[in-house]
């Protein structure tokens, strides 16, 4: 939980890293300037954890067995859903470009990549996340779960609905006209990335509940799954096809079911695991909806259908609960106020 001291850390890494490239490149080092910044990057990040921990190592050359059994497990189980995860969320480059060429690819990837965009920051929260889960008994490990659910939500739902919005304006306005094709591919891609940021929240509870070894199996079903999804995708609809696929098997899939093992494992309800994204989610569609029959023959008509995608939320989400929300958030604003004060 010391996040001062990791951040302090990581940019002395990224300096390091950063330093060493440079005079590498200066020394005519060729490619592996990669190598060696890569090796600085972790050298001065783990020394300055090391120093941060004050923890007391015991080293030697031969690592204690038991130890090693004892971690060993939980080490798969992590590295064994990264690599699932990774399968997973690659394969569809691999078909579209193997299937449909390097076109298609580069509105699909171009697409995919501004979607995630958001994913990287919960990315960073979940580090957090998982620190404050094994920390805590059952009752508060469920009651945080539900609390960042219902953050996530209330702050992506909006800001992915106003993404589907603006995107046929933006995409074209930032990256040119030629870039067309990949707003409707967006437009499908962000409903699997808003359902990624639960299955990360989920995921990290399921490490937290200590079972990486069921997060991975998860993980490593979906593969063949998704890859017969994409292929038939590809097949069918091109490249639209597969923006579906993702959307459908590693979105509403993928999320049902990670939903359904955190219940199982822990003991929970699911209905109040689902409760808390219930609202949100309900009113960023029903803005979505209302607000794209405005016409938008001017510009000036996407700053009135993203005004409108904030005021329906913000409307349904406090009348849908009774003006508690609202309440919960300005106590969040007050808390987060008086810390940084202090």
């Amino acid at each position: 939980m010391q996040f001062q001291s990791l951040a302090i850390a990581d940019v002395s890494g990224g300096i390091a890293r950063f330093v060493v490239i440079v005079l590498t490149v200066s020394f005519g080092g060729g490619v592996w300037v990669f190598v060696a910044g890569e090796l600085a990057l972790s050298t001065v990040e783990s020394l300055l954890k090391r120093w941060f921990s004050r923890y007391p190592f015991v080293y030697q050359l031969r690592p204690d067995p038991a130890a090693v059994r004892a971690i060993g497990s939980y080490i798969r189980g992590l590295a064994s859903t990264n690599l699932a995860v990774y399968f997973n969320t690659n394969c569809d480059n691999f078909i579209i470009g193997k299937r449909l060429g390097t076109e298609p690819l580069g509105y699909y990837n171009l697409a995919y990549q501004l979607a995630m965009l958001p994913i990287f920051a919960l990315s960073q929260i979940n580090r957090v996340t998982f620190s404050v889960l094994s920390q805590r008994d059952s009752a508060g490990q469920r009651s945080h779960i539900c609390q960042l659910l219902q953050v996530y939500a209330l702050v992506f739902a909006p800001l992915y609905s106003i993404g589907f919005v603006v995107a046929p304006m933006l995409i074209p306005f930032v990256y040119g006209d030629r870039w067309q094709q990949a707003v409707p591919l967006f437009q499908i891609i962000v409903l699997f990335a808003y359902a990624r940021g639960f299955m990360a929240i989920l995921g990290t509870g399921l490490n937290a509940l200590d079972k990486p070894n069921l997060n991975a199996a998860i993980n490593w079903v979906l593969v063949p799954l998704s890859l017969s999804a994409f292929w038939f995708g590809a097949g069918q609809l091109g490249v639209t096809g597969v923006a579906i696929a993702v959307a459908c098997v590693l979105g509403i899939v993928a999320s049902l079911w990670f939903w359904i093992a955190v219940s199982r494992v822990s003991g929970w309800s699911l209905s109040v695991l689902v409760q808390p994204i219930v609202l949100p989610t309900f009113a960023a569609l029903l803005a979505v909806g209302l607000v794209t029959q405005i016409p938008t023959t001017y510009a000036w008509s996407v700053v009135i259908q993203v005004l409108g995608i904030l005021l329906i939320n913000g409307l349904v989400v406090a009348v849908g609960s009774g003006g508690q929300i609202p309440r919960q958030i300005l106590n969040w604003i007050r808390q987060s106020t008086r810390r940084v004060k202090a």
